[in-house]
């Protein structure tokens, strides 16, 4: 928000404008830029670079879908790119510094926190618990198969044999 805050105030509004105009933006992408950040692969997100880029675009597509977006359109493309990576920067920045005061602390970091949570992960989780779930199944199933003494399944067999069963040999 500071960085937005500065830039409003370099191409002409007020500081008391600059800072409402910049908290305004923050409340409209913050949550929808944190959840696309958990959209992101594991891999994707562990390459800075390409982190920093996901994050940049995300941030000038909310921007521009807050109507906030021709604070962006005042900048020729360099600046402009400048901005979103130097802003998805601090994004992750801050968000770590969040993490250390938050109850997330014992995760350490956003990587962390993302490498736990994201939807890849979760959706491995998903399936290695269903997978759990059939092979207990299965597992509970089957478990009287075997069990028991020798005397105990052949008095077993001889209560379930059928009189006209030709494999039945006495």
């Amino acid at each position: 928000a500071a960085r937005f805050r500065v830039t409003l105030i370099r191409q002409g509004a007020t500081p008391e404008e600059a800072s409402r105009r910049a908290r305004e933006a923050a409340l409209a992408v913050s949550q929808k830029v944190t959840k696309k950040m958990f959209d992101m692969s594991t891999e994707e997100f562990a390459d800075t670079g390409t982190r920093n880029r996901m994050i940049g675009q995300s941030i000038g597509e909310e921007l521009d879908l807050a109507g906030m977006g021709d604070v962006l359109k005042g900048m020729d493309p360099n600046q402009r790119e400048q901005f979103l990576a130097q802003s998805a920067d601090r994004f992750y920045g801050a968000s770590n510094r969040a993490i250390k005061g938050s109850m997330y602390r014992s995760f350490g970091n956003l990587q962390n926190v993302h490498r736990l949570t994201n939807k890849s992960t979760m959706d491995e989780t998903d399936r290695q618990q269903m997978q759990a779930r059939f092979t207990a199944e299965m597992q509970e199933a089957m478990s009287p198969l075997g069990h028991g003494t020798m005397l105990q399944r052949a008095v077993d067999a001889l209560q379930h044999v059928r009189p006209d069963d030709p494999n039945a040999q006495f």
